[in-house]
């Protein structure tokens, strides 16, 4: 890899996880400082149930294209096909959760947000499968200009709710508006010969080749949706939904930050998978650019973060709720480097090694956050969150460089019905 053009390219990703992220957490903040710690912890536990349901809309779709599109970036044909497969797997998402809201016993306080939930959860696939193959096909300037529709999606829709002085349910309406407009952007954003959709036999052979690794993603996506939500239930059960709003407040504030580590890693991989000599070196140095940001992240948080905390949410219900960042601040660290262990172990058709690696950060949150939770609030929650997440990173470390040293990359774009 070239170090000028990485680091170009590095700094053009992370500025369009800047527009998109940035104008969602200001999103989020907005709103739960107008809801509050109890309204906003509604927010917080609709988007959690609907996030159980979200990994049917992947079905592991972006994973594919991350691996596949790496090593023929230029097929269109490729492309074109793995949109097909998402067209057709969208109804394994929207099925069961139109029954799942139609039959559930929640009352009408839940049932309307955890449908603009899901919608927010559908476009957002979408959207992620669309940028990872602008990613992947060095499209970063696209990508970018792509990225502005969600902020102006997110605004308008925001400026005709806010007047209403919204409710929960006119939170999620504005929250699902940004993934939406971003969705229809990157459309937009592929060359002319990508847009369409391929359902023939060269999209069936797609999946037959490929039918494993499928199947692990979205087990994958399954784990890591109930790792990243199951806090909101822990909390809700011992602690009250008041807590579930001060925790997620926090939260928010912190993983938007996430999303700069998913995208330095989608555009760093890409790299990777083609590197043909030098590879140690190469990892070494993707490493060391996504602990880089990883630090920059967690000093944001340390320093700057309790700052924009006590400016942003003035209902007396959060506060003493900024306490809480330095310790997700280190879960921040860790996930960061996190994304660079999963885009190689899905490159090296690891992705259950990945699987594993997420099962000390479930296990801790289940069995650490019930046991402190009840004696200490959200604040147990996130003792909890970051010895399980330190424990996925060692592990992460421990099989992603071996595999990536030891492997060729599982990927081979060309399929029967080429």
């Amino acid at each position: 890899m070239k170090r000028g053009g990485v680091l170009m390219g590095a700094a053009t990703t992370i500025a369009s996880e800047a527009v998109g992220r940035g104008s969602a957490m200001l999103f989020q903040l907005l709103v739960a400082n107008r809801l509050g710690a109890d309204g906003y912890g509604l927010v917080a536990l609709v988007l959690a149930s609907a996030a159980i349901l979200s990994p049917l809309a992947d079905s592991g779709i972006s994973n594919l294209a991350l691996r596949q599109v790496s090593g023929a970036p230029q097929d269109h044909g490729l492309v074109r096909r793995t949109l097909g497969l998402k067209v057709l797997v969208s109804p394994l998402f929207v099925v069961p959760f139109l029954a799942w809201v139609l039959l559930s016993g929640s009352g009408d306080e839940y049932r309307w947000p955890l449908v603009c939930a899901g919608i927010f959860y559908g476009f957002q696939s979408t959207s992620d499968l669309l940028r990872q193959i602008l990613r992947v096909r060095q499209e970063t300037l696209r990508e970018l200009a792509a990225r502005l529709a969600y902020p102006l999606g997110t605004v308008l829709v925001l400026y005709a709710v806010w007047p209403w002085h919204p409710t929960p349910f006119g939170a999620t309406i504005a929250l699902a508006a940004g993934p939406v407009a971003l969705t229809i952007a990157y459309w937009f954003g592929l060359s002319r010969q990508s847009r369409g959709f391929e359902f023939g036999s060269g999209a069936t052979d797609l999946v037959r080749a490929n039918l494993g690794s499928l199947l692990q993603s979205t087990g994958f996506l399954v784990i890591v949706g109930l790792t990243s939500r199951i806090d909101a239930f822990i909390l809700e059960r011992f602690g009250g939904r008041t807590e579930v709003g001060r925790y997620f407040a926090a939260l928010n504030l912190v993983t938007a930050g996430g999303f700069f580590g998913q995208g330095l890693s989608s555009y760093l991989y890409p790299r990777l998978h083609r590197q043909a000599s030098q590879r140690g070196r190469a990892l070494a140095r993707a490493t060391a650019l996504q602990a880089a940001l990883g630090m920059a992240l967690l000093g944001g948080v340390v320093f700057v973060g309790p700052l924009v905390f006590q400016l942003v949410f003035r209902s007396s219900s959060f506060q003493g709720a900024d306490a809480l960042l330095p310790g997700l601040g280190i879960v921040l660290f860790c996930s960061t480097l996190d994304w660079l262990w999963f885009s190689v172990l899905v490159g090296r058709d690891r992705v259950w090694v990945a699987i594993l690696n997420v099962v000390p950060v479930i296990a801790c949150k289940i069995v650490l956050g019930i046991l402190w939770v009840p004696v200490h609030g959200a604040q147990g929650m996130v003792w909890a969150s970051v010895i399980g997440q330190a424990l996925g990173t060692v592990s992460g470390v421990a099989t992603a460089w071996p595999s990536f040293l030891r492997d060729r990359p599982a990927s081979d774009p060309k399929v029967p019905g080429d």
